[in-house]
């Protein structure tokens, strides 16, 4: 039986400093890339999940599976054998890592249980389809720069110094949030809108007295 597992990283946020997002993107990167690799015909569906905010979970970046048992003790033998997630450990910007379903009962067995309750049922059952394309954008985006920036600045190896690592992926992340930021509307917004037929669409805004929350 699928059921769906939250594989959850806690990242060091010290008070009165930014969120450090390039180790999101680091994570996803070195840590559930080959993960998928090794088990995209194993996992059903997958996403990430994004946030920072001064409350009990700080900075977090969930990796979420929908999965049977076997697969999901596999995702977590390969997370805490991982090289990248041993480097974090040690420097200090891993606070915590958890398998959030490990040692009690997971009901959350069906494919809207991880959506918004207060969706239609119908956007519940399909939005998991939707995210999981959205991951796996993103993640083929980052290989895509990576290999645009090759000549100028090669991806460093687990045995670089944390300051190099740290530097061509807060690289990465500008540069991210740079599409987001200037292309965003067109090629995520529009295209969406253009699928609904051109609707009008009501946006709400939420802001988080730290930093706008990202979903």
């Amino acid at each position: 039986m699928n059921k769906w597992w939250y594989f959850r990283f806690r990242i060091n946020w010290p008070q009165n400093q930014e969120p450090r997002w390039w180790i999101d993107i680091f994570i996803f990167d070195t840590i559930v890339r080959p993960i998928l690799r090794e088990n995209h015909k194993e996992i059903v569906l997958w996403r990430i999940h994004r946030r920072a905010n001064r409350d009990q979970n700080g900075h977090q970046l969930s990796f979420l599976c929908y999965s049977k048992d076997e697969t999901a003790r596999f995702v977590n033998e390969r997370i805490i054998s991982n090289e990248g997630f041993s480097i974090l450990k040690k420097a200090g910007l891993l606070e915590r890592y958890f398998w959030e379903e490990e040692g009690r009962e997971n009901k959350k067995i069906n494919v809207e249980d991880t959506s918004d309750k207060m969706w239609p049922i119908e956007i519940q059952k399909s939005w998991p389809l939707f995210i999981m394309g959205v991951s796996q954008m993103l993640l083929e985006l980052i290989e895509q720069m990576k290999r645009q920036s090759e000549q100028d600045m090669p991806t460093p190896n687990f045995s670089a110094p944390m300051h190099l690592i740290e530097g061509f992926y807060s690289e990465l992340n500008n540069k991210l949030a740079g599409i987001w930021q200037t292309k965003g509307s067109h090629a995520f917004f529009h295209h969406l809108n253009a699928l609904f037929g051109y609707a009008p669409l009501v946006v709400h805004l939420r802001r988080s007295s730290a930093v706008l929350t990202t979903f």
